[in-house]
């Protein structure tokens, strides 16, 4: 083979460039969750206090009470899943960009797969707001008012902050897919019979 049929294709160094970005997009999204769950916990704890102080002589509807039992647990399931899905998801698509700048032949298909689970898992729930929705819907109506203030207390940035990194990962997943799909890609990633 001559030099111009080994050179690899720029639409792999492109795709391989894509996933770096959502990699590090990801993982700064999941340390920074990391680093506000101390102010996360505060506002959890304020947010029971308030509620408690306000809370109606005679009581909530379903006689319920702020923090009462596992109260308060969709809230920070909600929390640590979005983190926990960053750094995962995250930690994926570094390794999937290593292995596609490599030109690794199962790159393609693991980039393809895995993108389009990771759009499922962590994108289109961080963009619906998935966790708060069922924070508030599985809460008693103590807790649904905890719920909501704690929301309110999330800093904006920080919301920008996961909406732009979920929005990058379904881009760059189908910018990648995109790129690694195209004919020249898809030669040069196939498997070669070893030369004898």
């Amino acid at each position: 083979m001559s030099a111009a049929e080994t050179a690899r294709p720029r639409s792999i160094a492109a795709a391989s460039a894509i996933l770096w970005v959502v990699a590090v997009a990801l993982l700064a999204a999941g340390a920074a969750k990391i680093a506000m769950y101390d102010q996360f916990d505060d506002s959890v704890g304020e947010a029971v206090q308030t509620v408690f102080e306000r809370m109606p002589e005679e009581g909530f509807d379903d006689a319920s009470s702020p923090g009462e039992q596992f109260g308060s647990v969709p809230m920070y399931a909600a929390y640590l899943a979005s983190a926990t899905g960053f750094i995962l998801f995250g930690v994926f698509f570094l390794s999937t960009a290593i292995a596609v700048g490599r030109a690794r032949s199962e790159s393609r298909a693991v980039a393809v797969v895995g993108g389009g689970i990771a759009i499922v898992l962590c994108a289109v729930p961080n963009l619906i707001d998935l966790g708060w929705i069922i924070a508030i819907g599985a809460s008693n109506q103590a807790d649904s008012l905890v719920a909501e203030r704690v929301r309110a207390a999330v800093p904006t940035w920080t919301v920008i902050a996961d909406n732009a990194a979920a929005a990058l990962l379904v881009l760059g997943s189908i910018a990648a897919a995109l790129l690694l799909h195209r004919p020249e890609a898809k030669e040069y990633l196939s498997p070669r019979p070893d030369a004898a």
